[in-house]
């Protein structure tokens, strides 16, 4: 299926694989990056330097850790920096405290990032376009943000409409879409102010960085 010129693909995962990592998620702020991502993302990190930018409490960078060749997470909130620091059985996994809009980000294969924003994403996109062109960046949200893009609605938070979108990110620059399915045990999200449904969809958006 193609979106404005955009290629959007869905694509399976290990539905159960990802569930039992979501039970065993060590995260206090587990809405910082579902462990059903990890298991999305295994195709592009395989063997790869990554970096996971604004890792929170780092479970999704210590997931990558099984399939990537390096992973370094990178977050500057200094609670969730040390919840981070926690290791969790990869030998791979570095964390560091830094702001990467001020300082240049570590060299990587990919870039991981979900901050909530796609104007945040274009900014990313940028710098890591000066910095480490050769690379990709790749950017996480669930279908409900895809799907109001879909419906011509744009990306919202609240009632406010936010300019750029993600779809016009990827269109602008080059890139696709990769959606798949997920379960997610409650307990890893049990004491959030977020509430997520227990089975949704979740979008990987791939952006070209380079010409």
């Amino acid at each position: 299926m193609s979106i404005n010129g955009v290629e959007v693909t869905q694509v399976s995962v290990d539905v159960e694989a990802a569930y039992a990592d979501a039970a065993q998620m060590l995260e206090r702020y587990p809405w910082r990056g579902p462990a059903a991502a990890a298991h999305g993302l295994r195709p592009y990190i395989t063997d790869k330097v990554v970096c996971d930018l604004g890792c929170g409490g780092g479970d999704l960078a210590w997931l990558m850790g099984r399939w990537a060749k390096k992973v370094i997470g990178v977050e500057l909130d200094d609670d969730r920096y040390k919840v981070a620091c926690t290791p969790r059985g990869a030998d791979n996994v570095t964390i560091r405290q830094l702001d990467y809009f001020k300082v240049d980000v570590p060299v990587a294969d990919v870039y991981y990032a979900w901050p909530n924003n796609p104007a945040t994403v274009s900014q990313i996109a940028d710098m890591l376009a000066l910095q480490r062109p050769e690379a990709s960046l790749i950017a996480g949200s669930r279908i409900g943000w895809l799907e109001q893009e879909l419906a011509g609605k744009g990306f919202t938070i609240g009632n406010k409409k936010l300019v750029p979108n993600y779809l016009s990110i990827v269109s602008e620059r080059g890139g696709k879409v990769v959606t798949f399915p997920y379960r997610e045990d409650p307990a890893a999200i049990r004491g959030s102010s977020q509430s997520w449904p227990p089975e949704d969809v979740w979008c990987l958006y791939i952006i070209t960085l380079g010409s």
